[in-house]
């Protein structure tokens, strides 16, 4: 043992040499043990004397005290050895998948980015993942994209068309998702059902599992960070989408310092679409806000209240300005008298009803 060796005097500092010579012996011994630090030390200096067939010198004998109790040359019991070689692969195969991750990693980074999920040439199908209720007659509907990192190439603001065979008639109708413009994998449609509305009602009806063909992007409203000083909104039920495209833009930039000012009309409280959200961004960006007015509001509504009016615009939205600009999507009625109806062809037409008015140009007027 290392107490009863004659030369365990004071001890030197040993060479590399002299180190590397000895670890060398030591991996000469059969069954060496593998590191295990429950294991009990080895007599290494008599296993030296052996594999040396003398007494070792003093350079020798501190390199020996330093290995005695180091955990690579601990004898192991058969259990210990069991768990040895259980944590032994364990270890291989966690290195092995932090190396295929490494390796998946590298090669994403030289890797062509996916090609978008969209084409504005062709309807292409995607299936539906998850169906939420928003309201009594809204819908939140998600769809999985071909993979985790493809994008759906939807610029803001943009929309798409949707397609289906109803009652043995293809039927097209364009919606805008409201999921932002880099998200991957997924997008979602905010969908009213409305009683006339063969797509709408269609689309809400859909299940897990089931598909839909869409077709686009069809460029809307291309916004540019602080293309405008400020940005009015005037919404009506889900007309709301494409407002949400450009909030979300706006606020996900944080060098955009656009105004915005968001008016939704709806006529019952819980007729409100991603009130929620809408609230959320407002609390946690000073230049998002948004107001509401209800047609039929509940006791104690602190809202507007009413059809949206000429007093509730001139409330909220910026005053006509060229470094302004005021967007506006609803239902066909809302969007008449707020700025005047679009053509027969869905083209903006001449600017009238109450932003005509309150004395904003139709440069200044964007209708959806």
């Amino acid at each position: 043992m290392l107490g009863s060796s004659p030369l365990a005097a004071a001890p030197v500092e040993p060479t590399a040499a002299k180190v590397a010579e000895i670890k060398a012996k030591l991996l000469q011994m059969p069954n060496l043990p593998f590191k295990f630090p429950e294991a009990p030390p080895v007599d290494v200096e008599s296993k030296l004397k052996a594999q040396f067939g003398r007494e070792l010198t003093l350079e020798e004998t501190t390199v020996a005290r330093a290995m005695a109790t180091h955990p690579f040359f601990m004898e192991l019991t058969p259990d210990q050895e069991a768990k040895r070689q259980e944590l032994r692969a364990k270890a291989s195969k966690s290195i092995n998948e932090i190396g295929q991750a490494r390796r998946e990693k590298a090669l994403a980074l030289f890797a062509e980015p996916p090609a978008a999920a969209l084409s504005d040439k062709e309807y292409r199908s995607f299936p539906v993942t998850s169906v939420l209720d928003v309201s009594p007659n809204t819908k939140l509907i998600k769809f999985k994209l071909p993979t985790p990192n493809t994008p759906l190439g939807l610029p803001v603001a943009s929309c798409l068309t949707t397609r289906a065979v109803i009652d043995g008639k293809d039927e097209v109708r364009p919606y805008t998702p409201i999921s932002t413009e880099d998200t991957l994998g997924e997008f979602d449609l905010l969908i009213k059902s409305y009683p006339d509305g063969k797509m709408s009602k269609h689309i809400t009806s859909l299940k897990v599992g089931d598909s839909l063909d869409f077709k686009g992007p069809f460029p809307k409203f291309p916004y540019e960070a602080n293309s405008k000083k400020a940005i009015g909104m005037v919404a009506g039920g889900t007309g709301i989408t494409p407002m949400l495209q450009v909030i979300k833009k706006v606020l996900a930039n944080p060098r955009d310092k656009t105004e915005l000012r968001l008016i939704f009309a709806n006529e019952t409280e819980a007729d409100i679409l991603l009130k929620a959200e809408l609230d959320g961004l407002a609390q946690l960006y000073p230049n998002f806000k948004v107001y509401y007015t209800l047609t039929n509001p509940p006791a104690g509504w602190t809202g507007f209240t009413g059809y949206v009016n000429k007093t509730t615009l001139a409330s909220v939205l910026p005053p006509p300005s060229d470094e302004h600009i005021i967007l506006v999507c609803g239902p066909d009625g809302m969007l008449s008298a707020v700025s005047g109806p679009k053509t027969k062809d869905r083209k903006q037409g001449e600017l009238g009803g109450l932003l005509k008015d309150m004395g904003f140009t139709a440069e200044q007027v964007y209708k959806f």
